[in-house]
This record gives structure tokens, C-alpha cells and sequence, in this order.
């Protein structure tokens, strides 16, 4: 018996300021965890070396972005990014013309990714990722015919993953 079915739901990704202001959207996320694990190894001669127990550490949170957009109206005003020109001035940074422009020291503040999936029984499950701060930044840019730039974030988790169900 073979079963053949369509699945419908939606993805919404977020990213929101500590005011819970949206800043900026998502095309598409990866979410990577480690955890560190020690080994507590036997001292007695005999069985030198062995491993006696395994004791796990803390996990971390990582997030891949790729495809994303910061909106100079939210990111930028609502104190994501610190927007100051070499002299000093606040909010006169020479490339706020450059609108979506960066650079990872104007980080000041961590912002918050939102992952919300509207399943087909109508339900969203909500995952939010708060205290985020920008590790890495990487952006391709292609000319052929076509211009394409595409640009990569790595974010580092600060705070505890929250889950919840949103019932209709």
C-alpha cells in the first residue's frame, strides 16, 4: 500500500530588537547544536585510561543565515546597529545611504530570531532564539548577465531556546 499525500504549512523567520520590534526577515536558516562531552577515565592500573563515565557540558546554539535583510528603520533606529561616522555623530554614519549596510562592529545590542511554522491543522509552532549577536559575516557577489549578491550570517545563541504552541 503506498500513501501519497500533500503536506501545506508556512515558515515565517523573524528577527526581532529586545523591544520586540521587527528589525529585519529570513530566507532561510540552518540551526546547529553542540555539546561538549568529557570522558572521566579510570586511574587504577589495571584498567588505566578506561572510560568510567561520560559527563556532558553545556550546548551551544549556532545559527547559519543565508538571505537576509536588516531594515534600516528598525535595525538601525531601534539600536541593533550603532549608526555613528567617524567623527562621533549617532545616526549620521556616511553609509546610512547604503541602506542594509554593516558592519559587524556597530553590533550593540543582541536581537532575537523568530521561527514560526503554521502547520496544516492550523496550529503555529513557535520557536524563538533570543540574545543573538553576529559571529561571522560572508558576502558573494557574482556578475555574469545577472548581478547576485547573497550574503551569509553565522549568529551565536546567548540565551535559553523558548518553545511554544500558538492553538487556533
Amino acid at each position: 500500500m503506498r500513501i501519497e499525500g500533500k503536506t501545506t504549512s508556512a515558515l515565517r523567520i523573524e528577527m526581532r530588537s529586545g523591544d520586540n520590534k521587527l528589525v529585519g526577515a529570513i530566507e532561510s536558516m540552518s540551526v546547529a547544536e553542540n555539546k561538549a562531552v568529557t570522558r572521566i577515565r579510570h586511574l587504577d592500573i589495571a584498567a588505566a585510561g578506561e572510560t568510567v563515565d561520560v559527563v556532558p557540558g553545556v550546548t551551544d546554539l549556532t545559527l547559519t543565515i543565508n538571505g537576509f535583510m536588516l531594515y534600516p528603520e528598525g535595525g538601525y533606529l531601534n539600536g541593533i546597529f550603532n549608526r555613528v561616522d567617524p567623527a562621533g555623530n549617532a545616526n549620521a554614519h556616511p553609509n546610512d545611504n547604503a541602506k542594509g549596510y554593516y558592519n559587524l562592529s556597530e553590533q550593540q545590542a543582541g536581537f532575537t530570531i523568530i521561527e514560526a511554522i503554521q502547520a496544516k491543522d492550523g496550529n503555529t509552532y513557535v520557536v524563538i532564539y533570543p540574545n543573538c549577536w553576529i559571529s561571522s559575516r560572508t558576502k558573494n557577489m557574482t556578475v555574469t548577465g545577472d548581478t547576485k549578491v547573497s550574503e551569509s550570517i553565522t549568529v551565536v545563541v546567548g540565551g535559553n531556546l523558548r518553545t511554544e504552541l500558538q492553538t487556533r
